[in-house]
């Protein structure tokens, strides 16, 4: 029997596990539009997004990465994470972004709530 890790898609504090259970750190937060922007520029870096706590992360296919970014977080994306600057939208806090690090690997992931 294939038991699922424990801290799949959960973070705490800068770490974040992923689906594998695999532990990742925080390497930067609260970035810019132009940060997202050079980082989505990088096919290496993967992307999640966080919308709801509690919830898994969701991982973004490569080639919807920049649609997603688009249609879905850059209108409620508080730049720099100035959350101050913008209200709660449908309920929930304006998203962030944070790069996340392990051997030599990146995450690029949005954060709301």
């Amino acid at each position: 029997m294939n038991a699922r890790p424990r801290n799949a898609n959960r973070f705490a504090d800068d770490r974040l596990w992923d689906d594998n259970g695999r532990q990742w750190s925080r390497s930067a937060s609260n970035l810019t539009r132009a940060q997202v922007e050079a980082a989505l520029a990088d096919p290496a870096i993967r992307v999640g997004l966080h919308d709801d706590w509690g919830v898994p992360l969701r991982w973004v296919d490569r080639d919807q990465r920049v649609a997603v970014w688009r249609d879905e977080v850059a209108g409620d994306f508080a730049d720099g994470g100035l959350r101050s600057r913008h209200a709660r939208k449908q309920g929930r806090l304006p998203y962030v972004a944070g790069l996340w690090v392990r051997d030599g690997a990146t995450l690029l992931v949005f954060e709301s709530d």
